[in-house]
């Protein structure tokens, strides 16, 4: 069996035995008179520092530097503890010397502390790693912080910079843009005199309510020329039908022969006043004894109902033409009135009781319930981009809050140029895709048109478009 017996720290087995000076923090200062690279022996200290201050003379200067300081269980060593590379270097220099009994030159104490530092062997302390893994993550952060400015810089010049200028390609903005609720303009179709006003601006009126009532002289007298041939018409054919009834009643009564035909002769006289009753009776009371079957064919009573029956068809045809025309007569006189053409508000009245009309004179403004439109303005060199159909963004502020919606330009007219007295430019008309009770009349709206040159690209490419 073979024993070897080791001292508890190698390191410290080879000391020199050469001065070393060590200042203390509270600037106390020991003489190291054995020590190795790695540390020295503390036998008889009282008290072992853990920073220090570690001198090494050199031809009567001192090369001085910071060190920490662990000591053992029993404070009889204390070990160097996180010295850099030239500072190992410079004290192996001097160790070595001292082992090799030369003496150190300047040279190699410049080189010593000139030593590159990934030269020199050495190995990294729980501190060290801390201190890198701190370094790693301030690393990784500042490459996150650069990576996001980066990406902010990007979105600015690709999204908002490129978004902008692509906006200014894409679309058109309409200016002067209001909403204008669908109104209608009534005006007298024909000369005449108002003689009633039935509503007042703010009234709700129905389609099909009078508004003004007109009358005009000519009119009036052809509809009470066609009313008082109604009434004719309708007594004539009421005197045939009580005519009727009477030469019916005497058939059912089984009245005489004489009565019959007094009553048929009296009929026929007021009725047709012709002599053809007399000649038709006498040859009648002649046959009727020679041929009864015979004068039953020319029976002056039956003949006569039969006359009455056929005038009574004839006026009731006149009757029902008089109506037609009475009916004409009228609409005619009442197509004068001004009638609600939709359910809405009344706007405005300009219709003044008792006072004369000519025709196209304005009378009264309705506000119909219909769905309201957008009104801008055009410059006219957008006449060749513009178009019926072309997709339309509307914006306007309703109590704060920014309110968005689809439209569609319906309506390309020309018109005045608001800016520009004398000029011409583009009237474009919108319409939007929903009915929204926010779009209050007279409103300002923003309206942007949008070309979508992308979209119809695509189209095209793909075959899709015209």
């Amino acid at each position: 069996m073979k024993i070897e017996h080791q001292t508890p720290y190698p390191d410290l087995t080879y000391q020199v035995q050469a001065p070393l000076g060590l200042v203390a923090e509270n600037g106390r200062r020991y003489d190291l008179t054995a020590w190795a690279l790695s540390g020295f022996s503390t036998q008889g200290w009282d008290q072992v520092p853990a920073h220090a201050e570690l001198i090494i003379p050199f031809q009567g200067v001192e090369v001085g530097f910071p060190v920490r300081l662990r000591h053992d269980a029993n404070q009889n060593f204390a070990f160097f503890e996180g010295l850099t590379g030239r500072q190992r270097e410079t004290l192996a220099l001097f160790y070595r010397n001292l082992l090799s009994g030369q003496m150190a030159t300047v040279g190699d104490v410049i080189t010593s502390l000139d030593t590159p530092v990934d030269l020199v062997p050495m190995g990294e302390t729980e501190e060290e790693a801390k201190v890198g893994a701190q370094s790693q993550t301030r690393r990784g952060l500042r490459f996150a912080a650069h990576l996001m400015m980066y990406v902010a810089l990007a979105y600015l010049v690709f999204g908002v910079l490129g978004g902008a200028l692509w906006a200014r390609i894409d679309r058109v903005p309409l200016e002067h843009g209001r909403i204008a609720a669908p109104d209608v303009t009534l005006s007298a179709i024909d000369t005449g005199k108002i003689y009633h006003v039935a509503v007042q601006p703010g009234d709700r009126v129905t389609a099909g309510d009078t508004l003004v009532k007109i009358r005009n002289a000519r009119r009036d007298a052809e509809a009470d020329t066609a009313d008082t041939s109604v009434l004719t018409a309708r007594a004539d054919l009421a005197d045939v039908r009580a005519a009727l009834a009477e030469l019916r009643d005497l058939d059912v009564r089984g009245a005489g022969t004489a009565l019959r035909l007094a009553v048929a002769a009296r009929l026929h006289a007021r009725f047709f006043r012709t002599a053809e009753f007399e000649a038709a009776q006498v040859q009648w009371m002649q046959m009727r004894e020679t041929a009864p079957d015979l004068a039953a064919a020319i029976d002056p009573v039956a003949l006569t109902r039969t006359r009455l029956e056929e005038l009574a068809r004839l006026r009731a045809r006149a009757l029902g033409a008089a109506k037609e025309v009475a009916k004409s007569r009228g609409r005619a006189a009442r197509d004068l009135h001004l009638v609600a053409p939709a359910d809405g508000t009344i706007g405005a009245v300009w219709a003044v009781s008792g006072t004369p009309v000519r025709s196209g004179t304005a009378l009264v403004q309705i506000e119909t319930d219909g769905t309201r439109q957008a009104v801008a303005f055009a410059d006219q060199g957008l006449a060749d981009v513009l178009y019926v159909g072309m997709p339309t963004a509307m914006s306007f502020n309703f109590g704060g809050d920014i309110i968005e919606i689809e439209g569609t330009i319906t309506d390309l007219t020309a018109g005045a140029d608001p800016k520009r007295p004398g000029a011409y430019g583009i009237i474009v008309t919108v319409t939007p895709t929903r009915a929204d009770p926010r779009l209050a009349a007279g409103a300002p709206v923003r309206l942007i048109a949008r070309k979508n040159i992308a979209a119809r690209a695509f189209a095209r490419l793909t075959g899709r478009g015209a």
